[in-house]
């Protein structure tokens, strides 16, 4: 899960002596209150909703969609929610950990959903994996004709073969099935496609006309690659592969759009306002992150009596909000891997 600390990043605060400080230790506290809103009172009711549409695969096409919207948002409530709790302990004892998120919501190709989505797995890749394979002697010495060539061509290879290597090493980190294997495939395909074709995307966009730092094109890459990453977590979050691509047919039958009442449906839970707004506020605060605002040492310069009511309120949407039942997602869900 994380986050994973490198030795010599760690080693002095884990020599150092670490005193009391009530700044430090009411900061990890509201950490810790966070990352329970999240994994509580809304990963785990989106899971109940998840679970239920995953178990019926021949459900219609609108129910696939409903998968690839809340898929993304469920893994994020529930894996940064652990990592608030993680981070927010540590820092009850004045041990800083590093961050292992920075509002993947926001990312605008899959690559940059995994510069920002589960960093330091990311870092641990790169520094054991990556540059190895792509640094190996004989992989170069291989590649040295293509190199004369064609330069362009020569340079992407190594860097092609060691992105293979990364991914499939984190598809069966995930688990020893096939449907992790073509999930870290299919992230490959994305980043893969991203380096190779990158100079005719360009082409297009100038023949376009389409400003790159445009709201309007960054918006649209915000949304795709939202949709993208959806579609790959219901492959990895299915019972198979062949289930995920069969559910991906329907989208092309007639058949599969049609509404049906046939016990596909699922009554939303009490509370379901009260969720929108905990959805709204982990979106709020990652654009207000994205935006390189302090949010926790803002909120500390909030008066007393609204402060203390917010602390209470979150307090009891954990107790009155959290679902209960046999299909609740017991622990967090990257523990499973």
């Amino acid at each position: 899960e994380g986050p994973f600390s490198r030795y010599d990043k760690q080693a002095a605060q884990l020599a150092a002596v670490h005193r009391f400080d009530s700044e430090i230790f009411s900061k990890g506290c509201l950490r810790i209150l966070w990352g329970y809103c999240k994994k509580l009172v809304l990963a785990d009711y989106l899971w109940l909703i998840i679970s239920f549409y995953l178990e019926n695969e021949k459900g219609p096409a609108y129910q696939t969609l409903l998968l690839v919207v809340l898929l993304p948002l469920q893994q994020y409530a529930d894996f940064s929610g652990c990592m608030d709790i993680a981070i927010g302990t540590a820092g009850l004892f004045g041990i800083r950990l590093p961050e292992n998120f920075r509002s993947p919501v926001f990312s605008q190709s899959v690559d940059e959903v995994w510069r920002r989505w589960h960093i330091t797995l990311g870092a641990f890749c790169k520094d054991y994996i990556f540059y190895p394979v792509a640094l190996l002697k004989n992989l170069n010495h291989a590649t040295a004709k293509i190199f004369r060539r064609k330069p362009a061509a020569g340079q992407k290879v190594p860097v092609l073969t060691a992105l293979f290597c990364v991914w499939t090493f984190i598809g069966l980190w995930h688990g020893f099935a096939w449907k992790y294997l073509i999930w870290g495939w299919m992230n490959l395909f994305f980043i893969s496609s991203g380096i190779l074709l990158s100079p005719i995307y360009a082409s297009w966009k100038k023949r376009l006309h389409i400003k790159a730092d445009g709201r309007a094109w960054k918006l649209f890459c915000i949304v795709r690659t939202y949709l993208i990453f959806g579609i790959m977590e219901l492959v990895s979050d299915g019972s198979s592969a062949s289930a995920a691509f069969r559910r991906f047919i329907s989208f092309f039958q007639r058949s599969g759009w049609r509404l049906q009442n046939n016990g596909y449906a699922i009554s939303l839970l009490p509370g379901t306002t009260v969720r929108g707004t905990a959805a709204a506020a982990v979106v709020a605060i990652d654009i207000l992150k994205e935006k390189n605002v302090d949010v926790y040492d803002s909120l500390r310069h909030v008066p007393l009596l609204p402060r203390y009511l917010l602390y209470i309120a979150a307090l009891f949407m954990i107790v009155l909000f959290c679902p209960s039942g046999e299909n609740i997602n017991a622990g967090f869900a990257y523990a499973n891997f």
